[in-house]
């Protein structure tokens, strides 16, 4: 069934709210004095509520509101498609909803990684079969595009010619010298000198931070599809 799109703005400072307003439309039978509210603090672009009810135990929603100004970032509506087609094929959790500023969706139980647990031998070879499976999938029948460089360049678009304040100008000026024409110079050499060198285009998730991996044993999913595209493999 397809996911509905509700006509909610959920603001920043008061998420309980709003997530009360999306249950109310995708989990109509549950009672809200009843439904506990958790809200994760380590998201670095969006906010995240999680949304449990004893009474149904195994059925926690989590609630994501996109960070303000993410949008320039972000092609939310890829991001949405993506998810469809990802969770057709069993690589995102259910989606429940989108709503203006965000969308709904299944918890997935299990434990995020971390630098330690990365490197156990019995957690990267899941990594790297769950890495190769989603480099399998495909989107359409046209030859696929990488997405770096027009990433890249629309990262540099939004680059200002002056922060403020002054202070935060002068970190940015002793850091990159040269400032946005020189980032765009140096990624036309980039892309001229790696476009050649033949690496295969799949489809990536482009963000996989440690975060982003949730392992229970025998086995780990992704999550934040946000950036996922085609792209080169050895990105």
């Amino acid at each position: 069934m397809e996911a509905p799109h509700l006509d909610v703005t959920i603001a920043q400072d008061d998420l309980q709210a709003g997530a009360i307003q999306v249950l109310s439309t995708i989990r109509p039978h549950w009672r809200v004095n009843t439904v506990v509210f958790k809200i994760f603090t380590d998201g670095i672009t969006n906010n995240l509520i999680g949304c449990f009810n004893p009474e149904c135990p195994s059925d926690v929603i989590l609630v994501r509101v996109y960070g303000q100004n993410t949008d320039l970032l972000i092609d939310r509506k890829a991001e949405t498609e993506t998810i469809k087609v990802l969770q057709g094929v069993g690589f995102a959790p259910p989606l429940f909803a989108t709503f203006n500023n965000g969308l709904a969706y299944q918890y997935i139980p299990g434990e995020v990684l971390t630098v330690e647990t990365v490197c156990a031998p019995s957690v990267y070879p899941l990594i790297a079969r769950k890495m190769a499976q989603l480099h399998k999938v495909k989107f359409h029948d046209s030859e696929p595009q990488p997405t770096l460089w027009a990433k890249i360049r629309k990262f540099i678009s939004l680059v200002p010619i002056e922060y403020s304040p002054s202070e935060k100008h002068q970190r940015y000026v002793s850091l990159v010298a040269g400032g946005a024409e020189m980032l765009s110079r140096e990624l036309e050499q980039l892309t001229t000198e790696l476009s050649s060198l033949g690496s295969p285009v799949v489809f990536c998730h482009n963000d996989l931070l440690l975060a982003n991996v949730i392992h229970q044993p025998g086995s780990v999913n992704f999550i934040d599809y946000e950036y996922a595209a085609y792209n080169y493999q050895a990105y």
